[in-house]
């Protein structure tokens, strides 16, 4: 299985692998285009010491300069240390302010501390895992983002229920977020992916739910190689994708597939990678299976109409590299 993995991350980074310095100079002239458009003088950015708002935060500064970046980190009592470390060494390797703003009183007004769930969920992050897959195995269930084969209705919107507690977190981001923007008159841009949006895996509502979202059409692989042309911080590349919800938990468990595996299908299923290279990546046909009744799950799934994402990463985009993805924090002519 280990095996498999690997090998799946190393097909998905060369198959899907983008003209980086290309995509990347379209990205930064959307960026220029949106601020110019709506008048502003800065932008905002939600980091959440996760990779996807390292990048944009990059692609930003790339595109404005520093000094028109504004950024924002908004944790509460359950957010993981090592994510607030992580947005520090964004802020501090891209040379703009972090301003850190604890959300824990808002939601305490709200009353999500007093849910069971939240309670339970703080004592250990390796119990919150066994917890996780103890469900998963009771309800037949192979990811959050689809029921289970035997799981129990009442049961099932029980256990939804304490999720939506934590999704209030993200609800709660948004709202600072959007209110930080239009306080400065400035431009807010999410940083939802790709991967993220054809599978479902976010908030309505929330932080990855903004109408304007230049990653969108990155796949979350192209996202990680960009972040590695981009020689943003090793700590980025090397920690695991978690949305901070509950400790220990983290994108892949939710989702049931690493990113590679999802990532692969998903543009199998848009006509670009083929069977053979699907199973030379340890992809199953039950993986695509899975992944494509989590595509059709997401369908309808935002809440605001979205702006079409500058690069599409997909295999009709134009964006695509042939031989192979750019080495880490190196630029070459290829990708020109």
């Amino acid at each position: 299985m280990h095996s498999s993995r690997l090998s799946a991350e190393a097909c998905a980074a060369d198959l899907l692998a983008l003209r980086a310095e290309q995509a990347i100079e379209r990205i930064a002239e959307y960026i220029r285009d949106l601020r110019a458009q709506s008048e502003t003088q800065w932008v905002v950015v939600g980091l959440s010491g996760g990779i996807d708002s390292a990048l944009l935060a990059a692609l930003a500064v790339r595109a404005l300069g520093k000094d028109a970046v504004r950024s924002l980190y908004l944790p509460d009592r359950h957010s993981d240390r090592a994510y607030a470390r992580s947005a520090r060494a964004v802020a501090d390797a891209l040379g703009i302010t972090l301003q850190t703003i604890n959300i824990e009183p808002f939601l305490r007004n709200r009353g999500i501390y007093s849910s069971w769930f939240l309670r339970f969920a703080s004592v250990s992050a390796r119990l919150n895992r066994v917890v996780l897959q103890c469900q998963r195995r009771a309800r037949g269930e192979k990811s959050v983002l689809l029921p289970g084969r035997h799981a129990d209705r009442k049961r099932a919107r029980a256990g939804r229920g304490g999720l939506a507690h934590l999704g209030e977190r993200h609800k709660q981001r948004r709202v600072l977020l959007e209110q930080k923007a239009q306080s400065e008159r400035s431009q807010l841009i999410g940083a939802g992916n790709r991967t993220e949006s054809l599978i479902g895996f976010f908030l309505p509502g929330g932080a990855d739910d903004l109408p304007i979202q230049p990653l969108t059409g990155l796949y979350k692989t192209q996202v990680r190689q960009l972040a590695r042309y981009l020689a943003l911080p090793e700590r980025l590349l090397a920690q695991p994708p978690s949305p901070d919800l509950v400790r220990g938990i983290t994108d892949e468990l939710m989702i049931g597939l690493p990113y590679a595996k999802v990532d692969l299908a998903l543009d199998h299923l848009e006509g670009g990678v083929t069977a053979e290279q699907l199973a030379a990546a340890g992809v199953s046909p039950d993986d695509v299976r899975q992944v494509g009744a989590m595509n059709s799950a997401a369908l309808g799934k935002h809440t605001a109409e979205m702006e079409p994402p500058p690069v599409d990463g997909g295999p009709d985009g134009g964006y695509r590299r042939v031989g192979g993805a750019a080495q880490p924090g190196a630029q070459s002519s290829a990708d020109t």
